[in-house]
C-alpha cells in the first residue's frame, strides 16, 4: 500500500519498519510510561488478568502512535487522510481509536492510557521582549507535536530527520527543542549548515572544534553530555 502512495522523501520500506521499532521502543522508555508488572514467583496468571488487559492496552496504543508516525509521517498531507482511514481499518480489533479528526491529531497519554488531543498539550504563548523577532517561536499543535517526536527519539539517541517544504519552520522547531532540552538532556549542540560548497573536511573541521579532547588522539563530548550534530 505505502509504496504506492506519495512520499516526501523515497526512503523504502524496510526504513519505514526500523523507524516504528526505533518510535516504539522510545515511547516504551519515555519517563512516566510504566508497564504492569510481571506477578512474582511461580504464580501463572490468567490470559484475561487485569496485569495482561492494562499492559495489553498501553502497548497497543503506543504501537498505534508508532505506526502512524512511522509509516504514516512519510507522506504528503494530501495522503494522511487516506493513511488514517487505512490505518483505522489495520487496526480497529486491536483498541479503541478516536472517533473524531484524524489520528495524526492525537498522542497516547500513558497515566490514563488514552488518546488526547495535542491541542491539549500546547502551551501559553508569553511574549518575551528580549527574543528576536525572527526567533520567536509561537506553540501550535505542528510544533507541538513534532517538538515532542523528535524529544521522544532523543531520549534514547535515536537521529531524527525532518522533512517539509521550504520555508514551514523545520529548523525553527528543531532548534527551539534543542534549546530548550540541553540542559534537562544534558546536550552538546553542534550546529552548522550545508550548502554546494561544504567539504567533507571542513565538516569534520566543524565537529572537530566543538568537541573536547580527551586523550592524545581521542576527541568526544564534555563530561556528562551527548553531543548533538543538527544540520
Amino acid at each position: 500500500w505505502l509504496s504506492k502512495q506519495s512520499v516526501l522523501i523515497q526512503g523504502g520500506l524496510m526504513n519505514a519498519v526500523q523507524s516504528c521499532l526505533d518510535l516504539y521502543s522510545a515511547m516504551l522508555a519515555t519517563p512516566g510510561t510504566k508497564l504492569m508488572p510481571d506477578s512474582k514467583g511461580d504464580t501463572v496468571l490468567a490470559p484475561d488478568d487485569p496485569v495482561y488487559r492494562d499492559r495489553n492496552e498501553l502497548c497497543n496504543q503506543l504501537f498505534a502512535f508508532s505506526f502512524v508516525w512511522s509509516f504514516g509521517g512519510n507522506v504528503d498531507s494530501a495522503t494522511q487522510e487516506v493513511f488514517d482511514t487505512f490505518a483505522r481499518e489495520a487496526m480497529e480489533t486491536l483498541l479503541s481509536l478516536p472517533k473524531s479528526d484524524t489520528l495524526y491529531d492525537y498522542v497516547v497519554d500513558t497515566q490514563t492510557r488514552q488518546f488526547v488531543s495535542w491541542k491539549s498539550r500546547r502551551p501559553e504563548f508569553k511574549y518575551d521582549p528580549k527574543t528576536p523577532f525572527f526567533d520567536i517561536l509561537v506553540p501550535t499543535v505542528d510544533t507541538v507535536r513534532y517538538s515532542y517526536l523528535m524529544e521522544t527519539l532523543l531520549n534514547i539517541d535515536k537521529p531524527v530527520l525532518f522533512s517539509g517544504q521550504t520555508g514551514v519552520g523545520k529548523s525553527i522547531i528543531m532548534n527551539g527543542c534543542l534549546q530548550k532540552n540541553k540542559d534537562t538532556m544534558n546536550l552538546a549542540l553542534i550546529l552548522f549548515q550545508f550548502s554546494a560548497q561544504t567539504s567533507s573536511a571542513r565538516t569534520q573541521e566543524l565537529i572537530e572544534s566543538k568537541m573536547k579532547q580527551k586523550k592524545k588522539n581521542t576527541l568526544g563530548a564534555p563530561p556528562g553530555r551527548k553531543i548533538v550534530l543538527f544540520i
